[in-house]
């Protein structure tokens, strides 16, 4: 099975199916969290995959579907997913393969040879200028010596092999480790027996050839040819198949919002799965309520804000968090307020709420994520399509954006106004924080008491709110338990790191006024990580 990862599959990553096709079976309301898919498009999708054979339905239960992987579905979970690259590039691989075949067979100490090399698949034929992997069959051969010359050669190799292997590994010890080098070249190159080309029909061509009687490269028959093709006992067509898939009937419509106004109090993002899958397959809000324990009233509010979720937001990366998220911004009469931290070691933060005018108030509504699927819900249901594609893309912001703080924290917050839209996208790359780690780690070590005590240091942070004017404290405690103590550190105290912040701060200028508050943070336990490592 060829899968180019870069091609979807009913519209799903092939990896991102290589992962839900890897677990026994499943429900639609555990893909929708791999798959990060809603309904009704979830069980639109899982139809779909069911229809092209990459899972089949095992039953419906209490309004909940259940699925299984296929034949083909299982081979999916074992295949190498690959990236296309140019024929030209395979062909120039194969060329380095050939060398690789001339240098063990010029070996006088190996007791076998390359014999034959057989090229065929994608970089062979080159209809579509691109290729998936590089086909090749390599046959590996006894060298054709006298019986006393081959029994030297082959006692001293068994010598040198590991004395852990078996009796069957030593005997095919030598072939491995030639096509283990045959493999090395490259990591696109896909070794196959003789009987793959056979049993396919595929065309193929002799690239290499070695004669083992003379002990030299012999002439390679340039022809394309086939082999006929094996017979194999018929299977059913995949149409036949699909005659006998059960029907699914999906609910189109959301229902109406209730009358009075409902809350959602601290519900999971798997919860809000389950209500959505439970309704488009047919179950009524008493059920779902009874199901989820939920007000009825309250799962009524929340199924109805669906009818008002539009496409998802096009995700374009700016350095600037309020640039990026901008984008999703739809007409609202209230005040949204975004929060994203990260800290080493420790789950990222992603915090929007809404209110009626400023944040100073009680939020509105409100969703807090920790992971891909881990959200938790809050507030008025309603108001949850004006918040979620903000959200969301502050989540990708932070994915993009991780690799560029690692080791240090990262506190991002910004606000909208009725009033505000979406701005203009003119920073592409992210700005790189990780020059910082080195001169801001030894200031806070500079920063220490002589006689700490051991564990006492995960109580120091250094944090530095990068704005007009630039600031550094030093921090004992936690603030959010306010039992913290902060001491503001000098220019004159922290020249080296000063110096660090002021290079950034000018090479980003321009990127770091996108009108957010923009904090950096060193721990003292990474510190002490990195002590006791």
């Amino acid at each position: 099975m060829r899968i180019d990862r870069a091609e979807a599959i009913c519209g799903v990553s092939p990896l991102v199916l290589k992962r839900l096709l890897s677990r026994e079976s499943f429900s639609t309301p555990t893909a929708m969290a791999y798959l990060k898919l809603s309904e009704p498009q979830a069980s639109e999708t899982m139809i779909a995959l069911m229809r092209e054979w990459w899972i089949e339905h095992v039953r419906t239960t209490a309004h909940v579907d259940h699925w299984q992987s296929t034949d083909q579905g299982n081979r999916l979970t074992a295949t190498r997913l690959i990236k296309r690259f140019p024929v030209r590039e395979g062909r120039a691989i194969v060329d380095h393969v050939i060398a690789e075949a001339r240098e063990i067979n010029g070996d006088p100490d190996s007791s076998c040879r390359i014999a034959e090399i057989l090229l065929f698949g994608s970089v062979l034929t080159g209809a579509d200028d691109d290729a998936g992997d590089i086909d090749l069959v390599v046959k590996v051969a006894r060298r054709q010596l006298p019986k006393a010359e081959l029994r030297r050669l082959q006692e001293a190799e068994k010598a040198q092999m590991p004395s852990w292997l078996d009796f069957f590994q030593r005997q095919f010890r030598v072939e491995s480790e030639l096509l283990r080098r045959i493999k090395k070249v490259s990591g696109r190159i896909g070794l196959h027996p003789e009987s793959d080309i056979a049993s396919t029909g595929a065309p193929f061509r002799q690239v290499y050839a070695f004669d083992l009687a003379s002990e030299t490269e012999a002439p390679v028959d340039p022809e394309i040819r086939t082999m006929c093709k094996e017979a194999r006992e018929e299977h059913p067509s995949l149409e036949a198949a699909k005659s006998v898939l059960p029907e699914f009937s999906l609910r189109a419509t959301w229902p109406v919002a209730p009358n009075e106004e409902a809350r959602l109090k601290h519900v999971d993002q798997s919860e809000l799965d389950l209500m959505q899958h439970l309704w488009v397959r047919g179950a009524d809000i008493a059920a779902i309520a009874a199901r989820t324990g939920r007000p009825s009233e309250t799962v009524q509010a929340y199924l109805a804000s669906r009818a008002n979720v539009g496409l998802p937001s096009a995700f374009r990366f700016d350095a600037s968090l309020r640039a990026t998220v901008s984008q999703a911004l739809r007409p609202r009469a209230g005040y949204m307020k975004l929060n994203v931290e990260l800290r080493p070691g420790q789950k990222p933060l992603v915090d929007t709420a809404y209110y009626e005018r400023n944040p100073e108030q009680p939020y509105l509504a409100r969703i807090r994520q920790l992971a891909p699927r881990d959200l938790i819900v809050s507030g008025r249901p309603d108001l949850l399509p004006l918040i979620e594609p903000v959200h969301e893309l502050a989540w990708q912001w932070l994915e993009r954006m991780r690799p560029y703080f690692k080791g240090l924290g990262l506190s991002v917050g910004t606000g909208f106004f009725p009033d505000q839209g979406p701005e203009s996208l003119d920073h592409p790359k992210p700005v790189d924080f990780r020059p910082l780690v080195l001169p801001l780690y030894e200031l806070l070590r500079a920063q220490l008491p002589i006689d700490l005590e051991r564990y006492a240091i995960y109580e120091h942070r250094l944090v530095i709110e990068l704005g007009q004017p630039l600031r550094i404290d030093h921090w004992v405690g936690e603030p959010a338990y306010g039992k913290a103590k902060r001491q503001r550190v000098l220019k004159a105290d922290a020249s080296f790191a000063w110096e660090a912040l002021t290079a950034l701060l000018e090479k980003y200028r321009v990127e770091l006024e996108g009108g957010e508050l923009l904090t950096v943070t060193a721990f003292g336990g990474e510190i002490a990580g990195a002590d006791e490592r």
